[in-house]
Order: C-alpha cells, then structure tokens, then sequence
C-alpha cells in the first residue's frame, strides 16, 4: 500500500526523491540561508496522514516551533536542511525515516506514510562548533545527545579547546555556511597566523639538592621549522587538504598565495573566481571520493546501500536492533581514509550513548542495520555525513569517513505524548 501511495506522491510536479525515500518538493523557494543538522530552527507546520487526518499542526496552535534540526525524525532532518529561510516546502515521509514499525499512537498507526508542510522562519546557529566524533549532534558529557540548545563540545574529545582552536573552527564554520572556499581558506590562515599559542606548562621545581644539569631546558624552536608548520596547517585545516591537488597544481595554489600575501596580484581579482575555485573543488573531491568509496565497496562482506553508505559486519550480533528513535550506546573510533583517527570512544575509555535519529544519517542507518553485541564499519560519504562543510579542524570539507562501531545497548523510545497536547514540539522530537 506504502509503495503505491509514495509513487502516487513521486509522480507529482516538482516532486525529487532523495535515496532515503524522502519526496521533496519546494512550493515556495526561500531566499535566505540553510541550516545545518547542529542549528536550531523555527518552523510552522502541519502534519497529516495520507488520507488528510490532520495529526498536529503549529498553525493550529498559532505558536511556530523551534528545536534543534538533528533532534527530530530523519525526514525532517534531511528534508528541512534542503529548504533556506523564507521558504516552504512539503515533505513526504516514509516509514523507515519517520516513525517506523512502531508509529506514534494514538494518532500515527504502525507504517504510516507522513506529509507536512513546513515554513522555515529561522536559524540559530550553535554557539559552539559540535565535536566531530559526536556526528552531528549536541555533544554534552561525551555524548551526542539532542536535549542543548547550545551544543558544546565535551572535555574529553581530543577537540582543541585553547584560544586559536576556537578561533579556527570557529572562522572556518562561517566560511563554509557561505560555501567560499576562498573565504574559508582565508579565515583559516588569518586565524592560524593570529591565534596566540597555548601558555606552556609550568616546570616542576627541582627536588632540594638537585644537581642544576637536571633542570628543563627550554627548546629554542627553528623559526624555518615554524614557518614551515605554518604552512602544514594551512594544508591540513582548510580546503587544501581535500582538495586532491597534484603537485603542479598545489605550486599554482601556493604562487597565489604567496603573491597575495605580497600584494602582488595584479589585475587578477580572486574574488571574482571564487565560483569557480568551489566548483574546481567540489568536481575534485568528488572524483577522488568516487575512487575512494569503489575500493571499500569491493572489500569481503561490504554492503553499498541506497544512500552510498557501505556497511561490513564485522561480527553479527544477537540482540535487539533498534529504531531510530531508540538511545543506543556503543563504543566507536572515527578514522578518515587516510587513517588519520579523529575522535575514539576507546581512547576515553567510556562508551557513548545518544538518540539514534540525533546523529548524521550514515550512523542512523548504519547503526540500525546493527544487534546488540556486533560489531560494524561504516564507510560514510560525505553528503550523509559532514558534506561540503565537513567539521574543522579534523575533518575537512568533502571528507569520506570511516567508522568502527560496537553496539553494546539499546534503550526504546519513550511512549510518545498525544500529539494534540499543547505547545507539543514538532513531530520527532524525542519522548513525542
């Protein structure tokens, strides 16, 4: 029945079908920006079941909602990152990415396909950047929960606390919502050039009677070393780093640099190619990520699903399998594909727990493929995971990731509220 009513849906005007199932379409383009998972949005909405029974509505209410956009169904999250600010769009949800085999009762029955109608008002970016080995969610305590408002990076996470780290992700995060690589890799050589370094630590005074020879020495740093360091990082922490630039083509890309530096330019504005340069790096880590993501998906036992995630068992569990709406806990380690590791749960000693729809979606469907007590890899492309944006300093824009999990529990959803109580949050939002 599903099947017939999404294709009924799909054959409409206008209608675009994403690999999730999701149909999408615009019926007012907005004019302003799109959120990321990590904001929080404003939104007026209706839902409704496909024979027209009105389930909640903010209109109805007369008060628009506002929550984070990684804290509700997968539809929402994926289908409100499509629209900008000023907008209004119609999201057809299938089961797999609203609310399951479960629904929400009374009012959404088991295998409901959903329609809303969404206007997005707002967005509120975090006001901090999210940790990356927390995907796409509100990290608090060393987990990617969806409860903050205000998302802030755990202590444990490895993620750069000092002044410059700030700095950087947070110059960097700006850039790339304006999808300026230019800007970007401005903000990230402003930002490493100008950041004061962490103050060192203080040296332990000498035991009484310690010879003098036993005293620290301070290290006189290499200034061509620094200069050179210099250099690494703005390598590593902007574009470059994903860019997939051959040797000729990064001496290019460091003659602009250096003569932009020396005010020696000439008649060449940069700014007036900074489409292309997006597009120039958009095609190249496409092309490289292609290459890429082939080579995982020939290795023993991988799976390629609709959505381009690939999934490999490592070890099969034997327990429960859970919903999206479900709180998993697992230990995890993040690698990128060059096996640079950017956040491991081991390394803290201590598993994570989070909602599973309040992740990035590779790790929603990736993990819902799991049982209790296996064990997986996720190769994750980047448009369901941090797409062009990536999540600086340690994963960078364009970013294939790779993902080693154990799922250890899983805790079922609370039973969802009525959804006519008032001042309901939006449909999804956890415990409703």
């Amino acid at each position: 029945k599903n099947v017939e009513i999404l294709a009924g849906y799909e054959k409409e005007a206008g209608v675009e079908k994403s690999p999730s199932g999701l149909l999408f379409s615009n019926v007012k383009a907005g004019e302003g920006a799109s959120p990321l998972p990590t904001d929080t949005v404003k939104v007026h909405y209706k839902g409704t079941l496909t024979n027209g029974t009105e389930f909640d509505s903010s209109y109805s209410r007369n008060e628009p909602a506002e929550f984070p956009l990684n804290g509700v169904i997968p539809c929402w999250t994926e289908g409100v990152a499509k629209m900008k600010v000023g907008g209004k769009a119609r999201l057809v949800c299938p089961p797999s990415i609203g609310y399951g085999e479960r629904g929400a009762p009374p009012k959404i029955g088991p295998n409901a396909v959903l329609v809303f109608e969404v206007e997005l008002l707002s967005i509120t970016p975090p006001k901090v950047p999210v940790a990356p080995g927390t995907p796409g969610a509100a990290a608090a305590a060393n987990s990617p929960t969806t409860a903050s408002a205000a998302p802030a990076a755990p202590a444990k996470s490895g993620c750069s606390a000092t002044p410059s780290g700030i700095v950087l992700l947070g110059l960097l995060a700006f850039a790339f919502r304006r999808k300026t690589a230019v800007v970007a890799l401005v903000a990230a050589v402003s930002a490493v050039a100008f950041a004061a370094p962490p103050a060192p630590k203080a040296a332990a005074a000498p035991a009484a009677g310690a010879p003098a020879k036993d005293a620290p020495v301070a290290e006189k740093a290499d200034p061509a070393k620094v200069l050179y360091a210099f250099g690494a990082l703005i390598g590593q922490r902007t574009p470059l780093a994903s860019a997939g630039l051959t040797e000729a083509e990064a001496k290019i890309v460091f003659k602009g640099i250096t003569d932009s530096v020396n005010g020696k330019t000439g008649d060449l504005k940069p700014e007036e190619y900074a489409q292309k340069v997006d597009e120039m790096l958009a095609a190249k880590r496409k092309g490289k990520n292609e290459g890429v993501l082939a080579k995982y998906a020939k290795e023993k036992g991988a799976e390629k699903t609709k959505s381009g995630m690939i999934y490999t068992d490592v070890k099969v569990g034997k327990g429960a399998q859970p919903n999206p709406t479900d709180t998993v806990k697992v230990h995890y380690k993040g690698t990128l594909t060059n096996g640079t590791e950017f956040d491991s749960s081991y390394s803290r000693n201590e598993p994570t727990s989070f909602p599973l729809n309040g992740v990035i979606p590779c790790w929603t469907e990736g993990v819902g493929k799991m049982k209790v007590g296996g064990k997986a890899k996720l190769v994750c492309p980047p448009d369901i995971a941090y797409g062009d944006r990536g999540a600086p300093p340690k994963i960078g824009p364009g970013a294939v990731l790779v993902f080693e999990v154990e799922l250890l529990e899983v805790t079922p959803a609370a039973a969802p509220k009525a959804p006519d109580m008032p001042n309901m949050p939006p449909p999804g939002t956890p415990g409703h």
